[in-house]
């Protein structure tokens, strides 16, 4: 977990929203047929990245680091589902192909993987039919989101920002890269407000030593009585300072 003393929702949306946020269009690497996908870049979105783990210190958007790191833990659907949200098909098949090849690997990782290099941006295709219908097939929640992703239209990921199942952090650095600076401020207002409420440890990430977080902590010792979990969570965050 990632715990920092100012809030992830004000580091990226305070006073001047989301800073000078630069739209981009960018292809998905890996295939033949590629549509235009928008993503949004500013420093305050590279924070948010770096506070995610999916980045680095720095200026250099790689998150290569990241993925071998998960690769090397064997969270080989984790470590596909960010590839492609970074719009490199080619290394979510890698990823996957090497995941199914391993001892531990889920012989649905070749099925996606398959899938994934049919790829097509044709929106009545029967690809598309086909990926809209393995998706209710899967379990996995990070294949679930690929696939969600890959069918979705420009702009419109619901299907991805609220699989409750893929973690609040990939979740929150997936919305930097691609939602409008409007859409990305109403997404963190709502999902502070969903964590704050169920008292899900992982939305300190979003408050981190505020109000909101001192309420997240509270809601989580009212609801599981842990207080040694909590008053370590704020312990991490007060050395942070």
């Amino acid at each position: 977990m990632f715990l920092h003393a100012k809030s992830l929702h004000c580091s990226v949306c305070a006073n001047n929203p989301l800073g000078t946020t630069e739209n981009l269009r960018h292809s998905r690497s890996g295939s033949d047929r590629q549509a235009d996908i928008i993503q949004y870049l500013s420093e305050e979105r590279s924070l948010a990245l770096q506070l995610c783990g999916w980045i680095k210190k720095g200026t250099d958007v790689d998150v290569e680091p990241f993925l071998n790191s998960l690769e090397q833990e064997g969270d080989w659907e984790r470590a596909a589902a960010v590839a492609l949200f970074n719009l490199d098909i080619r290394r979510a098949i890698q990823i996957l192909n090497k995941g199914a090849s391993s001892g531990k690997g889920d012989l649905n990782l070749n099925v996606v993987a398959m899938a994934l290099s049919g790829y097509t941006d044709e929106k009545n295709s029967l690809w598309r039919e086909m990926c809209s219908t393995l998706r209710l097939q899967l379990n996995n929640p990070y294949l679930c989101a690929m696939f969600a992703f890959l069918t979705s239209e420009s702009g419109s990921y619901d299907g991805v920002l609220y699989e409750s199942n893929v973690a609040v952090r990939d979740r929150v650095a997936f919305a930097c890269k691609f939602l409008t600076d409007a859409q990305l401020n109403r997404f963190l207002e709502k999902l502070t407000s969903e964590m704050k409420e169920a008292g899900n440890l992982e939305g300190i990430l979003l408050t981190g030593l505020t109000k909101d977080g001192v309420d997240l902590m509270e809601s989580y010792v009212d609801r599981t009585g842990d207080v040694q979990t909590a008053s370590y969570c704020m312990l991490q965050v007060c050395i942070s300072l």
